[in-house]
Protein backbone atom coordinates (compact mmCIF):
# COMPACT_ATOMS: atom_id res chain seq x y z
CA UNK A 1 0.00 0.00 0.00
CA UNK A 2 2.87 2.55 0.97
CA UNK A 3 4.92 2.33 -2.47
CA UNK A 4 1.87 2.80 -4.72
CA UNK A 5 0.67 5.62 -2.43
CA UNK A 6 4.32 6.92 -2.18
CA UNK A 7 4.24 6.48 -5.83
CA UNK A 8 0.86 8.62 -6.40
CA UNK A 9 2.24 11.60 -4.16
CA UNK A 10 5.29 11.41 -6.22
CA UNK A 11 3.59 12.07 -8.97
CA UNK A 12 1.33 14.98 -7.78
CA UNK A 13 -1.49 13.30 -7.33
CA UNK A 14 -4.49 13.06 -5.20
CA UNK A 15 -5.05 9.47 -3.27
CA UNK A 16 -7.89 8.57 -1.93
CA UNK A 17 -7.97 5.12 0.33
CA UNK A 18 -10.51 2.80 1.24
CA UNK A 19 -10.77 0.46 4.09
CA UNK A 20 -13.99 -0.98 2.50
CA UNK A 21 -13.54 -4.82 2.87
CA UNK A 22 -10.64 -4.76 5.88
CA UNK A 23 -12.33 -6.36 8.92
CA UNK A 24 -8.36 -6.20 10.80
CA UNK A 25 -6.43 -2.93 10.91
CA UNK A 26 -3.41 -2.82 13.44
CA UNK A 27 -1.40 0.52 13.84
CA UNK A 28 1.87 -1.42 12.61
CA UNK A 29 -0.18 -1.99 9.22
CA UNK A 30 -1.10 1.75 9.26
CA UNK A 31 2.51 3.05 9.98
CA UNK A 32 3.98 1.00 7.57
CA UNK A 33 1.40 1.91 4.96
CA UNK A 34 0.61 5.63 6.09
CA UNK A 35 2.87 6.78 8.60
CA UNK A 36 6.35 6.57 7.20
CA UNK A 37 5.02 9.10 4.43
CA UNK A 38 5.71 12.01 7.12
CA UNK A 39 8.79 11.36 7.23
CA UNK A 40 9.27 11.32 3.40
CA UNK A 41 7.09 13.95 2.51
CA UNK A 42 6.00 17.99 4.04
CA UNK A 43 2.89 17.95 6.65
CA UNK A 44 1.21 20.36 3.41
CA UNK A 45 1.94 17.74 0.76
CA UNK A 46 0.41 14.64 2.65
CA UNK A 47 -2.33 17.39 3.58
CA UNK A 48 -3.09 18.72 -0.04
CA UNK A 49 -3.11 14.95 -1.72
CA UNK A 50 -3.77 12.24 0.97
CA UNK A 51 -7.67 12.70 0.97
CA UNK A 52 -9.10 10.84 3.85
CA UNK A 53 -10.90 7.45 4.31
CA UNK A 54 -13.88 7.84 2.39
CA UNK A 55 -15.32 4.51 4.17
CA UNK A 56 -13.77 4.42 7.14
CA UNK A 57 -15.49 3.20 10.88
CA UNK A 58 -14.96 4.66 13.76
CA UNK A 59 -12.73 2.93 15.14
CA UNK A 60 -10.31 2.75 12.24
CA UNK A 61 -10.67 6.96 11.95
CA UNK A 62 -9.18 6.63 15.43
CA UNK A 63 -6.07 4.49 14.59
CA UNK A 64 -5.61 5.95 11.70
CA UNK A 65 -5.88 9.95 13.89
CA UNK A 66 -3.29 8.27 16.71
CA UNK A 67 -0.47 7.17 13.74
CA UNK A 68 -1.06 10.17 11.73
CA UNK A 69 -0.51 12.30 14.97
CA UNK A 70 2.89 9.92 16.38
CA UNK A 71 4.39 10.03 13.19
CA UNK A 72 4.16 13.50 13.16
CA UNK A 73 5.94 14.02 16.49
CA UNK A 74 8.12 11.30 15.79
CA UNK A 75 9.43 13.02 12.27
CA UNK A 76 9.19 17.16 13.26
CA UNK A 77 11.85 16.09 15.71
CA UNK A 78 13.28 12.41 15.50
CA UNK A 79 16.44 12.75 17.82
CA UNK A 80 14.17 13.97 20.55
CA UNK A 81 11.46 11.50 20.18
CA UNK A 82 13.74 9.00 19.69
CA UNK A 83 15.49 9.80 23.09
CA UNK A 84 12.16 10.07 24.98
CA UNK A 85 11.69 6.39 24.24
CA UNK A 86 15.01 5.61 25.28
CA UNK A 87 14.43 7.52 28.45
CA UNK A 88 10.82 6.07 29.13
CA UNK A 89 12.17 2.12 28.38
CA UNK A 90 15.12 2.31 30.30
CA UNK A 91 17.33 1.99 27.47
CA UNK A 92 19.54 4.92 28.12
CA UNK A 93 20.76 3.60 31.27
CA UNK A 94 22.30 0.79 29.91
CA UNK A 95 24.17 2.64 27.38
CA UNK A 96 25.86 4.41 30.31
CA UNK A 97 26.73 0.57 31.95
Amino acid sequence: MHDEIFKNISEGKRVFISFSSVTRMTTAFLNAAIGQLYGEFPQEVLRQQLAPPIDADKRQLTQLKLVVDRARAFFSDPERAKNSFRIATGMDEEADD
